[in-house]
């Protein structure tokens, strides 16, 4: 996690057989077990879908807001591009 991108919780030893690995970490997009885990041949996924749609559904219920797939998907997207600017 930021600033903190050289740790990782699972080395090459662990990940080398996965088939999917997530990581809850948005920041960097690509951890370090992320790079790692795909780099053995994992599919990979970080955590910035699940903090849009977490945020998604906080709205919905506080609010009453729907957002659609296409929308939650633009909203990663948007956010993924703009933390590679800052960080």
């Amino acid at each position: 996690m930021y600033p903190d991108t050289a740790e990782s919780p699972a080395g090459a030893e662990i990940l080398s057989g996965a088939e999917y690995v997530f990581d809850a970490v948005y920041n960097p997009a690509e951890t370090l077990m992320l790079r790692t885990a795909r780099e053995n041949g994992a599919k990979t996924v970080s955590g910035m879908g699940m903090l849009v749609r977490q945020a998604a559904a906080a709205q919905s219920i506080w609010l009453g807001c729907a957002f659609d797939e296409s929308g939650i998907e633009r909203i990663c997207r948007e956010a993924s591009f703009e933390m590679k600017k800052k960080f």
